[in-house]
């Protein structure tokens, strides 16, 4: 409602102001006329913009799509040749070798399983809320004075310096409309695809409203005013831009997350089935792998399946001694869950390719983010540039803070090692 009331007195003030424009002398006229074309070039502008970054997005979207298939086709045509490679090994065991292989197969993989369930609560977790994108955030809104100055803060000082700087009557009128469109919600919240860019196209249009009613504004105050408007604009526009990439990227990083707890959970659920141990399984298809994994690690880790592995050979012993024949033929089970314990190496691969994702999204926004902020510095948009270069300087420690965080914890030789150990015999046999 509020924005429905900004835009009607909006327009109505313009409509009122293109009346009063008629008693203008002519070159007065005409250079109100030059700058209503100015504010409509510019809003034209703004549309031709959002469309080459939309468009540049579904390009970016389509070039990712493409690599994706790529290396999944890579990657299923060289599992097939492992599977081909290992079903030969296989076969050429005896029933001993064959046993224990998947015996170290199956406690391998799920210890692997269960570990890259935590590093990936840490990785979906970072991607959620962390110090680096709170920062970005702040730094976006055009309220916020992190940087020695706000854009709120500039078009009041502009709005005073070139507009309400006299005693005219309707000072304080102009004072408080350009206050509304400033506070609007849609801005103040960053809920706009660029929100700055309207706000300026906003209150560029609206004092020009004001100038063609005013005898006491000059043209070449009105362009003055439009200049500098801009550079404060385009700023601020440029970080909304940079700030909603990161913001979609991630939210294709959480897609791409969710889906790699998906195929982790079929993986682990129907292998703690096929065993049949006590395990809580989840109680609804809708609720999402990474809250029930938890409670299904409990009971199905790498000693439970070791402790289920022996159960199963002292039942199949003789004379004290383990018939591995009919422990195998008996629970055929067990080849499919070893068949599932080497898809866990494609699932390993896969876990690695978001935690590089991540490091590079983290990458990619700081500099692309500095770099604007380094711009801002060198054009004194800052009434401190000591402030920018502090922000930079936070941004740079943050990220580097952050991408040494998930390496900390993430540990990838550790898991690298394990996989390694996959389909290979342990010492001994």
């Amino acid at each position: 409602m509020t924005k429905k009331i900004v835009l009607f007195v909006l327009f109505l003030g313009l409509g009122i102001s293109l009346a009063s424009a008629q008693n203008l002398n002519s070159g007065d006229s005409s250079a109100i006329r030059e700058l209503y074309k100015m504010v409509a070039d510019l809003k034209k502008n703004q549309s031709e913009v959002a469309r080459l970054i939309k468009q540049h997005r579904e390009d970016s979207l389509r070039i990712a799509e493409l690599n994706d298939q790529m290396r999944t086709q890579k990657e299923v045509l060289t599992g097939q040749e492992v599977l081909i490679k290992n079903v030969q090994v296989k076969m050429e065991l005896d029933d001993k070798k064959r046993y224990a292989l998947i015996y170290n197969n199956l406690i391998i993989s799920t210890e692997l399983n269960e570990l890259i369930y935590e590093r990936l609560n840490t990785l979906y977790t970072l991607s959620q809320s962390d110090n680096y994108r709170n920062s970005i955030a702040a730094l976006n809104n055009p309220a916020d004075e992190s940087l020695g100055f706000s854009y709120n803060q500039k078009v009041n000082e502009l709005l005073q310096k070139y507009v309400t700087n006299g005693n005219n009557k309707d000072n304080p009128r102009i004072k408080d409309f350009v206050g509304t469109l400033l506070k609007n919600p849609v801005v103040s919240t960053l809920t706009a695809a660029n929100p700055v860019l309207s706000m300026g196209a906003s209150v560029l249009s609206f004092v020009a409203g004001v100038a063609a009613n005013r005898k006491d504004i000059n043209p070449q105050q009105m362009e003055s005013f439009k200049m500098e408007l801009d550079q404060f604009t385009m700023f601020y526009a440029r970080m909304n831009t940079v700030n909603a990439s990161y913001g979609a990227n991630m939210q294709e990083f959480q897609i791409e997350t969710n889906s790699l707890y998906n195929k982790l959970g079929d993986i682990v659920v129907r292998n703690a089935r096929a065993s049949q141990m006590q395990v809580k399984m989840p109680v609804s298809e809708d609720v999402p792998a990474r809250d029930y994994l938890t409670d299904v690690f409990v009971g199905y880790n790498r000693e439970s399946i070791k402790a289920y592995l022996k159960g199963l050979d002292k039942k199949h012993q003789v004379n004290g001694k383990s018939d591995y024949a009919s422990l195998l033929s008996n629970n055929k089970h067990l080849s499919e869950m070893d068949k599932r314990s080497t898809d866990v190496i494609d699932l390993f691969k896969e876990f690695v390719f978001l935690y590089n994702r991540y490091i590079s999204l983290l990458d990619e926004n700081s500099k692309s983010t500095i770099s604007i902020l380094e711009e801002a510095k060198n054009r004194n948009l800052s009434n401190d540039n000591a402030k920018v270069q502090q922000q930079i300087n936070s941004l740079t420690n943050q990220k580097t803070e952050v991408i040494r965080s998930i390496k900390r914890s993430m540990n990838i030789d550790k898991l690298i090692n394990l996989a390694e150990k996959l389909n290979t015999l342990p010492e001994g046999n």
